[in-house]
């Protein structure tokens, strides 16, 4: 009887280690689980971070691919603080031809708020000799600027000419965009790993 005893008292203690460890281990299932949800999570997460280095890297090359475009593009405009270069540039190109001009107004339409661009309006009065004041209208598509005739009327006298010329031209606001020379050596080299 001895030794019945002593296999019941085994054999329980076997169970409970067996219990103990099923429970060990199920419990170490859970954690790993757990942990799992976690890590997936993460993963995401740095998927997710990649992709916008990624997308931020494309922005910056793209950038730097096309600022020359960009460059030649912003030639056409007219920023705010080379209103009074644009008129002088008028000026100049009439006293060139011949012509006397004379700019009687300017006006900046207001530019809508979160926009850059905008126009600005002037008249133009030129005067003298008929193929003076003609070389001067023809030539005003000359300056680097895209300018839109809005009005001509044009008055000749015996020798010499008058013409009034209302312009329109786009007005920038502000400066151009910062534009980054070259990609930095950390971005282009987490967006080639």
């Amino acid at each position: 009887m001895n030794f019945l005893t002593i296999a019941r008292r085994n054999l329980g203690i076997a169970i409970a280690a067996l219990i103990v460890t099923a429970a060990g281990y199920s419990f170490l299932f859970w954690l790993l689980s757990q942990n799992a949800v976690e890590v997936s999570e993460i993963a995401a997460q740095v998927a997710m971070i990649d992709g916008q280095e990624g997308q931020i890297s494309s922005a910056r090359r793209t950038l730097i691919e096309t600022r020359e475009e960009r460059m030649l593009v912003s030639q056409f405009f007219l920023y705010d603080q080379d209103i009074v270069e644009f008129m002088s540039a008028i000026e100049s190109l009439g006293r060139a031809l011949g012509a006397n001009v004379e700019i009687s107004a300017i006006d900046t339409d207001p530019v809508p708020e979160g926009k850059q661009i905008g126009t600005i309006s002037a008249s133009i009065e030129v005067r003298g000799g008929g193929q003076n004041v003609r070389s001067f209208i023809s030539s005003m598509s000359s300056l680097r600027y895209a300018i839109t005739v809005t009005n001509l009327t044009t008055q000749k006298t015996s020798e010499n000419m008058t013409a009034n010329i209302a312009i329109r031209v786009p007005l920038m606001t502000g400066n151009e965009p910062n534009v980054p020379e070259s990609v930095s050596s950390s971005t282009a080299t987490s967006s080639s790993q």
